[in-house]
């Protein structure tokens, strides 16, 4: 198979390698100059554990109309707020038989990806699986978590049990198709509502979110707004309360969110498709959320201190 990384970054590096290792033609695409020529001079390093490897079987990009060929699959995992510009300078790996995976953060990246093609060939995603770059060239892969893939109406494919049995790897975690997905996207979702602003706003790490009386909190009433606006949505959920939140944020109680280091790097967040998501489907809906739209307000308000 044919398949294209928009977004090549840790995850995207990952899934690379170890698609590129199983017998795939991986094309790697990403703005990073330093990261691609890297790759393209000495291979993509990554540390597994103990376990150092060097995949050199990788073609790797700035410019995505560089490639003279129509793709099978394009994974699309950038930030969610250069969704349309990705896809608009990539179009040109777009066939009529091409398939679109988002396993981005947030919601909103379906519409955006059909304004490019055809929603029919579309799927969604979430993943788990964890790392970070460490240097150009080189991630260090923290966690092997999986990946849950979907159609957008719930059917189960051919199509989508082909992308999962290539996703099913040790390296990358169990893969498991959901007749479900948007339930899952939104159960990410609302972990990322209660983890990453407040990390990015307070600078605590995961496990001192639960662990602060004020920031737990603010969790529970995000929680509590996002499970109102998930209902009037018609998204079935497997919990009623924080818990989501407070389990993840236990789980990776050592982290940084990634919006918290985007603020320590000067860099735009993903507020906007996170909890900035949750406040546009509420309007939508008619409800108010104001927690979350404070919390957007003050990320944004931190965003323009160093952008502007």
């Amino acid at each position: 198979m044919k398949i294209g990384i928009i977004g090549a970054g840790a995850i995207g590096g990952l899934y690379g390698a170890v698609l590129s290792e199983t017998g795939h033609d991986v094309y790697l695409i990403d703005i990073f100059k330093e990261h691609i020529d890297a790759i393209n001079y000495k291979g993509l390093t990554i540390l597994h554990g103990d376990e150092k490897k060097v995949y050199t079987n990788l073609k790797a990009f700035t410019d995505g109309r560089e490639i003279r060929e129509e793709l099978d699959l394009v994974i699309v995992l950038v930030k969610t707020y250069i969704t349309e510009i990705a896809m608009e300078q990539n179009k040109n790996l777009f066939g009529d038989n091409t398939i679109v995976l988002t396993l981005q953060n947030g919601i909103g990246n379906i519409e955006k990806i059909a304004n490019y093609i055809d929603e029919s060939k579309i799927i969604v995603g979430t993943t788990s699986t964890a790392g970070y770059i460490e240097k150009p060239g080189v991630i260090l892969h923290t966690g092997s978590g999986g990946t849950v893939i979907g159609e957008v109406d719930g059917k189960v494919t051919d199509r989508i049990k082909e992308v999962q049995h290539i996703f099913n790897h040790e390296k990358l975690g169990e893969s498991k198709v959901s007749e479900n997905v948007m339930s899952l996207i939104w159960e990410k979702l609302i972990g990322n509502c209660g983890i990453n602003p407040l990390g990015a706003l307070t600078g605590l790490r995961n496990g001192e979110l639960v662990e602060n009386e004020e920031t737990s909190k603010l969790q529970d009433e995000i929680a509590e707004e996002c499970l109102m606006v998930a209902k009037k949505a018609g998204i079935s959920l497997r919990f009623n309360d924080s818990s989501i939140i407070k389990d993840l944020a236990r789980k990776t109680a050592p982290n940084q969110t990634s919006m918290l280091v985007d603020v320590l790097n000067k860099r735009k967040t993903e507020i906007m498709a996170i909890n900035g998501g949750v406040v546009q489907k509420a309007k939508e809906l008619g409800l108010e959320v104001p927690i979350n739209e404070m919390l957007v307000n003050l990320v944004l308000a931190k965003e323009k201190s160093y952008l502007s």
